[in-house]
């Protein structure tokens, strides 16, 4: 293997997933505001800001952003929904918000998600036959309606809309992505309402739709079975490895039970003083395939990083 070598990686250089995520996020209302309307309460359009860039991807050529459903953002106080659930789990719901980027009957809507499965489309034309993992997160709404049946509680028709609505949006375009070559679609629906029928504080109390710590790690856990049940480690046994850097330049790192070590300062040295020669060609690995490993830590001298006698 005749490449200049490099024995300290870049960490910038193995950040790359082998399954990058892609998420479309229902938890958060996009809006412009040319001036904060936090607190002004006025109305603004949900898409309007965005919608010249993303024309091309439009169904209908003739939709402009003035078909983009217009809101008051934050939704006025009698539009909330305060619930409290007989396990003490307390939060605030806005279905009448939400509803306007899920209503089927708007042709802006129906649209966006159309734009949504397209451009999922480009992601995989433009991966390079990576595998990529993607999913959809659902409104708070979503998530605890299984929650407040079982609580009975007396939803206003505006909530049960949403959760209709939502939940075709999500089956058509979840069937969409399934369907794309090289897709690994990860369900959010079911993993977040089981949790949600347990005393977990997913959100916070407010009107805010976006997950707490909580929420988020029950997002990351089912992301993770699918990165674990996608991403093939490279197998390479115990010991030195190339990685390649450019086409003409490798690095030198160890590896060893999943985890890869690298060499501090460029010193050779620690290779041959654990019994590791330097002038034979050790097997190499792509970047993406170091992103399968676990980083170790740097190398030493000692037991862990010996080489085996024979």
């Amino acid at each position: 293997m005749k490449f200049p070598v490099r024995p300290e990686l870049p960490t910038a250089s193995v950040g790359s997933s082998q399954a990058p995520p892609a998420a479309v996020d229902n938890s958060a209302l996009s809006a412009i505001r040319p001036e904060s309307t936090y607190k002004s309460g006025k109305v603004v359009q949900t898409n309007g800001a965005t919608s010249e860039h993303w024309k091309s991807l439009r169904p209908d050529p003739g939709l402009t952003e003035n078909d983009a459903p217009k809101v008051v953002f934050p939704p006025p106080q009698d539009e909330w929904w305060q619930v409290r659930f007989a396990d003490g789990v307390q939060t605030v719901f806005t279905p009448g918000l939400r509803h306007t980027s899920n209503n089927r009957s708007l042709a802006a809507v129906r649209a966006g998600y159309a734009m949504l499965a397209r451009t999922a489309e480009q992601i995989v034309s433009n991966a390079g036959g990576a595998k990529l993992i993607m999913t959809i997160i659902p409104t708070k709404e979503q998530v605890y309606e299984r929650k407040v049946v079982a609580d009975k509680l007396n939803a206003p028709a505006s909530y049960n809309q949403l959760v209709v609505d939502e939940k075709a949006n999500i089956a058509e375009l979840a069937e969409k992505l399934t369907n794309l070559p090289g897709v690994t679609y990860v369900d959010l629906v079911a993993p977040l309402q089981n949790a949600a029928m347990t005393n977990a504080a997913l959100y916070l109390t407010n009107i805010d739709g976006h997950p707490t710590d909580e929420g988020y790690a029950k997002i990351a856990e089912a992301v993770a079975i699918a990165m674990n049940s996608t991403v093939r480690k490279a197998k390479v046994h115990a010991g030195p490895v190339f990685v390649q850097v450019t086409a003409k330049e490798v690095a030198i790192v160890f590896v060893k039970d999943g985890h890869y070590y690298t060499l501090p300062s460029k010193n050779l040295n620690l290779l041959t003083d654990n019994g590791w020669p330097i002038d034979v060609e050790y097997p190499v690995l792509s970047q993406r395939d170091l992103a399968t490993f676990t980083m170790g830590g740097v190398m030493t001298v000692g037991p862990i990083f010996s080489k085996p006698r024979k």
